[in-house]
């Protein structure tokens, strides 16, 4: 009897310590901190600017010319700052939205002119002290050779950030920062987008499994709107395994985007596929088709990387512990209450016979002494 009451306590402390690094895991991976913005970022417009105070410099240019872009930048906070000032180019996000932070995306390879090579910020680092406001100068030099299209970048304002021992500690460091995009244009005709489909290939992302059709728009024009119909087929069985609709993606002149194709934590199988787009971009149409093929050694390495995918496997293998855990424990209440019972009859069994026996013996007594 001791030892099937040790043999439960273990398991339900088992099942407890299971449940325990389950629940803990998920707080760890909850926690946050940051700091805010403590400034603000104001545009002066030149008076070459096209669509008057619209929040970004829209300015029309001429070839060979040189002139100065002023912003504005104001400390609301009660201590000293510093603003950090960067020349960036327009991008587009994997979530189709246009962008002026990317800084680490290298340039496309169908830009023909960059930007950031033809604005240059005169104080890169702006200090700032308690409710003080001052005025930052860009200079801005227009290649001589003229250029059709869109040139497309901004001036990016995040405050200097210094982190502590507490904060690098966090998953998460929340930030705050502020663009200017700035368009630059010498003439008024609009230049058709071309979009390709340049590649396909098997990927991650934050470690869940990915097919990643990478979109460039090859023309110095802004997409505005661009509607996506996408399709993974697998060459094998000539069957959709994967589709994707998107209906206001956006792209930067001079390109790319990754359009992903979620894999939904699904095993990702070598193979030979094709990706087939249907795209709209501001009304002009493509139909475009790549095909790819995943080796047995990419799709191990992304099955293995793949946190999500060895969640679920251990996680089934917990459920499965835990039920065993709790069917052992019920047989183990139940053969202890059977026991329990059965000895119950037996001693109440053996406690009827002694009655009857101490009746008889009372009787044949009686008997004897008549």
């Amino acid at each position: 009897m001791r030892k099937l009451n040790k043999y439960i306590l273990c398991l339900v402390g088992l099942c407890l310590f299971l449940f325990s690094r389950n629940e803990g895991h998920a707080t760890e991976s909850t926690k946050q901190g940051g700091t805010g913005a403590a400034f603000s970022v104001e545009a002066i417009y030149p008076e070459n600017q096209q669509r008057g105070e619209s929040g970004y410099y829209d300015l029309n240019v001429i070839p060979g010319s040189k002139q100065e872009i002023k912003a504005k930048v104001k400390n609301y906070s009660d201590h000293p700052i510093e603003v950090l000032i960067d020349v960036t180019r327009g991008t587009t996000s994997d979530g189709g939205v246009i962008s002026y932070k990317e800084f680490d995306k290298e340039k496309d390879s169908s830009m023909l002119i960059d930007i950031k090579k033809l604005v240059q910020v005169k104080e890169p680092v702006v200090k700032l002290g308690a409710k003080e406001s001052k005025e930052i100068v860009a200079e801005l030099s227009v290649p001589e050779a003229p250029y059709e299209g869109q040139l497309l970048g901004g001036l990016h304002f995040s405050e200097k950030y210094e982190s502590s021992e507490e904060d690098q500690k966090k998953s998460v460091i929340n930030t705050f920062s502020y663009s200017l995009p700035i368009i630059l244009t010498e003439s008024s005709t609009k230049t058709e987008n071309k979009l390709d489909l340049i590649k396909a290939e098997a990927g991650q992302r934050n470690f869940h499994n990915f097919i990643e059709a990478i979109l460039q728009n090859q023309a110095p024009s802004i997409i505005h709107k661009m509607t996506i119909d996408g399709k993974v087929i697998a060459k094998k069985t000539n069957k959709v395994i994967y589709a994707r609709k998107e209906d206001a993606f956006q792209m930067a002149p001079n390109s790319t985007v990754r359009f992903g194709f979620d894999m939904r934590d699904t095993e990702m199988i070598a193979g030979n596929y094709e990706i087939v787009m249907n795209v709209t971009a501001d009304k002009q149409k493509y139909a475009l088709k790549k095909e790819f093929t995943i080796s047995k050694e990419e799709a191990k390495k992304f099955n293995d990387e793949s946190v999500y995918l060895q969640k679920e496997d251990s996680n089934l293998l917990l459920w499965l512990l835990m039920g065993t855990g709790g069917i052992l424990i019920v047989l183990m209440l139940a053969i202890i209450i059977w026991r329990k019972r059965k000895k119950r009859k037996r001693i109440q069994k053996r406690n009827a016979a002694k009655r009857k026996n101490k009746k008889k013996s009372k009787k044949n007594k009686k008997v004897t002494e008549g």
